[in-house]
C-alpha cells in the first residue's frame, strides 16, 4: 500500500472516530451500540478497542449529562399533577383567608417567601392539595419551607401542613407564621 493511500485509510478512520463520538454525545445509545461494535471488531483491527472504549465512556457520560439536564429545574421529585396556572392554585392564590386580614393568599405569601412556587400536588376525595414552596427567613437562617393548602369541591380553602426544612410543623407554628406574613407588608 502507498503512503498515499495508507493516509488515505488513516482520514477515514479518524473521520469515523470523529463521527462516532459526535453520535455518542447527542445520541447516546447510538454511540453506545456503535462502541460495542467496535469492540466486537477488535480482531480485524486492533485500533477498534481504542475507538471502541472511548465511544462507550464518552456516550455513558453523554447518558448521565443528558439525563440531568431533562431532569433539572424543580427542586422537587414528587410528580406534577399539573402546573402552577392550575384551577386550584389559582383558588389558593385568590382566596382570603381569616387570618389574612382581608388580603389575598397569594399576595401575602408573595411578599414574604423568597423565590416562591405554586404546585398543584394531588387529589384526594374532593379535595386537591396545593404546595407554595420557596425560602423564609427563621432566626436569621434562611430556611425552606412549604405550605400546604387544600381546596374542596366548593373552592373553599384550607391550610392543611407547613414543614421546614422537610420536618412537619404543627398547628400553632402555622398560626404564627400565617400572622407574621399578614402583618408584614
Amino acid at each position: 500500500m502507498s503512503n498515499q493511500e495508507n493516509s488515505s485509510v488513516k482520514k477515514k478512520k479518524k473521520g469515523g472516530m470523529i463521527v462516532g463520538i459526535i453520535l455518542s454525545i447527542l445520541l447516546p445509545f447510538v454511540g453506545w451500540i456503535l462502541g460495542i461494535i467496535a469492540l466486537a471488531n477488535v480482531k480485524k483491527n486492533p485500533e477498534n478497542k481504542k475507538q471502541g472504549w472511548i465511544m462507550l465512556v464518552v456516550s455513558t457520560v453523554a447518558f448521565i449529562v443528558w439525563i440531568g439536564i431533562f431532569s433539572s429545574g424543580d427542586d422537587s421529585t414528587a410528580p406534577s399533577v399539573s402546573s402552577s396556572s392550575s384551577g386550584a392554585v389559582q383558588t389558593v392564590k385568590e382566596s382570603v383567608l381569616p387570618i389574612m386580614q382581608g388580603r389575598p393568599t397569594g399576595e401575602v405569601l408573595e411578599g414574604f417567601i423568597g423565590n416562591l412556587k405554586w404546585k398543584e400536588v394531588g387529589v384526594q376525595g374532593d379535595l386537591t392539595y396545593v404546595n407554595a414552596s420557596g425560602k423564609i427567613l427563621i432566626n436569621d437562617k434562611k430556611t425552606k419551607m412549604t405550605l400546604q393548602f387544600s381546596v374542596d369541591a366548593n373552592n373553599l380553602t384550607s391550610v392543611e401542613a407547613l414543614e421546614y426544612e422537610g420536618q412537619p410543623q404543627d398547628r400553632n407554628e402555622i398560626a404564627w407564621l400565617l400572622e407574621n406574613m399578614a402583618r408584614a407588608e
